[in-house]
């Protein structure tokens, strides 16, 4: 029977939000329509005080192309080898090269990132956009110089990384952007963008108009916009890079900081001719690359001349392992599941009305949904108190994205993940297979990325039913692609919309992400495409070591208890409930389960056996004090899924926070767990939980308007603490 009150939710959700961009994008895509104003996208808030993301989030869907831009400018006082813009075509095809870009300008539209090899590579010459700069150089002190970003024009395709200048330079290789639009500008293309250079934040707009910050490896640039496998595939790629990666090392003078900085003399010798590599510099073998009699040794000693250098190293393995924390640490972060219903009925309706042949249509009348448990936890009935007409709880509407669907990936190329799906039959109206209420499913322990982002184990079962679901494909730049174009007149791929001639061409056998599922709802889907899978939250690649010493030499044990309220009229979630649970912070950065107490010391975190993987330290600022790290800031994210079988070995399963940590310097036994962003360090965080509201609904088929109230204030989201316990003063 189809079901009226979550055909309007859904649809009032998603056209409240999305639905203007979205029809904008699938038509687009589909259809071949060019040049449509797409509508704004507002921040989202991860809780009722609307929080600033720890990440930097991309904030827009699948299908916002996306690209950013930045100027490039002098060098710090040292010779100017960019001319910043760089006369004649411009050679990487941006089309709309911005000759007034100004990167000191944090409003100035932009894309932005980082290369990274053993860390971030500093000063390393890139071009972009018809402008050439090098990395760290330019840009807004605190965002971008200080943590060694490129900074492009918004609509550059690509950036090139080089060694040299303006009229010599020796280029590493090209890696791609995402289309952009500007999301700084208002409709009729004014800036409403606002930069406080005294908080040192921004009070309208971002400055990352595109899907930024970037993070490109040695990887990234041989077949952009994919990732090669340079570690096991034995391919040419995978000698170059190993070759790169080891250069890169050996111009590097200072390891201990984590930062890879390329002395200036390095690029005055290519710019001014003293030298140049030869055709076939980075294609020697690893051993003969790194000799003392090579080429590559004969240029470190000229710069040693003149500047400084390190050393290369010279076992394969070492390069190797570089190249594989890299491509590891860059592919880190939260990947959430937008399967909304508003863009399957659009795009299945669109190929509806042409009588296209069923065999040809690409979208199908069964589809896979992740917005059910939102849009039911959004309806009126659900927010609203029956005691009290006027009193409405807005907390799901200001953190919708919160119980949707995501998969954790750590910096060790771990996957978890988990969250509540529908499948939704769209033909005659919309009717939902899944009891008219949302599944929660759980990601396998198999689950992990390839060297080259291919998805591997990637399968998801519902925890007390039947059937599964599967997602095998590859992720470009943190996206899922499905590569397919439908037979409307002018219709794109999904790449094809998302890349101006890339170099590389779209695979099918190796590229194609898309969705699978086997007696789920009683239905059972092949093939299904992929609107939305992709990264919403980055993370950075490699963690200040000097801060993470500090404290997380020997794991930090926390104890984490889960407030929440105990009925639906309490004002706050601050009950202590008794549901708490025993975590390691590890000096890498991992979050660990500590189930026997014991913590964890002599567990290795990259194989924990007996523990599970919930979480990491997915940032950290070192502040001014460099002796106790007293204005550190160390933001943390925790999962508490694993797969079907874990239940009961995980606290508040299927519960998820992010926070801002603040190390209990006095052991005074207090909150550490603080809202991210939080500056004043007086609100709390929150933690999330589509386990336990999903399992509600669907064991309460018909629940009274008082039931819905006290299940949405009890059981979906509250306040979280953490009580470090072996704290030393």
């Amino acid at each position: 029977m189809p079901l009226q009150n979550f055909t309007f939710t859904a649809l009032t959700f998603c056209l409240g939000c999305l639905l203007r961009v979205f029809t904008a994008q699938i038509r687009r895509m589909f259809i071949g329509w060019r040049n449509i104003p797409y509508g704004a996208v507002g921040k989202r808030g991860m809780g009722p005080e609307k929080p600033r993301d720890i990440f930097m989030q991309s904030k827009s869907f699948f299908f916002a192309l996306a690209v950013s831009a930045v100027m490039l400018a002098g060098c710090n006082g040292q010779e100017d080898f960019s001319g910043a813009r760089i006369g004649g075509p411009i050679i990487d095809g941006t089309q709309n090269p911005d000759p007034n870009f100004n990167p000191s300008d944090p409003c100035s539209p932009r894309v932005v990132g980082n290369f990274i090899n053993k860390g971030n590579v500093d000063n390393i010459g890139y071009f972009c956009g018809g402008y050439l700069n090098y990395t760290g150089q330019v840009g807004i002190q605190d965002l971008e110089r200080d943590q060694q970003r490129f900074v492009c024009p918004l609509f550059s395709n690509s950036v090139t990384f080089f060694i040299g200048g303006n009229d010599a330079r020796e280029s590493l290789g090209t890696a791609y952007f995402r289309r952009a639009e500007a999301k700084n500008v208002n409709t009729s293309g004014t800036s409403f963008c606002e930069y406080d250079s005294t908080a040192k934040e921004f009070v309208n707009g971002s400055v990352y108009d595109a899907d930024g910050p970037y993070l490109f490896t040695v990887a990234d640039i041989f077949d952009g916009p994919v990732r090669n496998d340079v570690i096991t595939d034995g391919a040419e790629s995978e000698q170059v890079a190993q070759n790169i990666s080891a250069l890169l090392t050996g111009l590097d003078a200072n390891t201990s900081d984590g930062i890879e900085y390329i002395d200036f003399e390095a690029h005055r010798l290519i710019f001014e001719m003293e030298t140049t590599f030869a055709p076939d510099f980075f294609d020697k073998v690893f051993s003969t690359f790194v000799s003392a009699a090579g080429a590559a040794q004969e240029f470190l000693d000229l710069v040693a001349v003149n500047g400084a250098v390190g050393s290369m190293p010279v076992n394969s393995l070492d390069a190797e392992t570089a190249l594989t924390i890299a491509n590891e640490s860059t592919a880190a972060g939260l990947y959430r599941f937008d399967l909304f219903i508003s863009d399957y009925l659009l795009a299945y309706q669109l190929e509806q009305a042409p009588n296209i042949s069923p065999s040809d249509r690409i979208f199908q009348s069964e589809v896979l949904l992740s917005d059910l448990l939102v849009a039911t936890l959004q309806t009126s009935e659900m927010r609203t108190n029956p005691a009290d007409a006027g009193d409405v709880d807005d907390t799901p509407i200001l953190s919708s994205t919160e119980f949707l669907p995501f998969a954790m990936v750590d910096r060790h190329g771990r996957v978890l993940g988990g969250g509540a799906f529908s499948v939704a039959k769209l033909d005659g109206g919309i009717v939902n297979l899944c009891d008219n209420q949302p599944l929660y499913m759980a990601l396998d322990g198999s689950a992990s990325l390839q060297p080259d982002l291919t998805h591997s184990g990637f399968k998801f079962e519902p925890i007390a039913e039947t059937g599964e679901f599967t997602f095998p494909g590859r992720l470009i730049d943190g996206v899922a692609y499905s590569g397919l174009k439908s037979k409307l007149p002018g219709s794109q791929t999904d790449y094809d919309v998302a890349y101006d001639s890339p170099a590389h061409v779209f695979d099918a056998s190796k590229d194609r992400s898309l969705i699978n599922t086997n007696a789920l709802c009683n239905s059972s889907i092949s093939n299904q495409v992929v609107l939305g899978f992709r990264r919403q939250g980055l993370v950075m690649p490699t963690l200040d070591s000097a801060v993470m010493g500090h404290f997380f030499s020997t794991p930090a044990r926390y104890t984490v208890n889960y407030l929440a309220r105990t009925d639906a009229n309490d004002a706050e979630p601050d009950k202590d409930i008794g549901v708490t649970g025993q975590i390691t912070i590890h000096q890498d950065g991992t979050i660990l389960t500590d189930l026997n107490n014991d913590g964890n010391a002599a567990l290795d975190s990259a194989n924990p056996v007996g523990e599970y993987v919930i979480g990491m330290v997915s940032s950290v600022i070192p502040g001014t004090d460099s002796v106790n790290f007293s204005d550190a800031v160390i933001n943390v994210v925790l999962y508490n899924f694993g797969p079907k079988g874990s239940e009961s070995s995980l606290t508040r399963y299927g519960s998820h926070f992010r926070a801002r940590l603040v190390p209990d310097k006095t052991c005074g036994g207090g909150d550490s767990l603080f809202l991210a962003g939080d500056k004043t360090l007086s609100k709390n965080a929150y933690w999330f939980d589509t386990y336990n509201i999903t399992n509600w609904l669907r064991a309460t088929p018909n629940p009274t308007p008082e039931q819905k109230y006290e299940a949405l204030r009890t059981r979906a989201y509250g306040y979280v603490e953490g009580i470090q316990t072996n704290c030393t003063p």
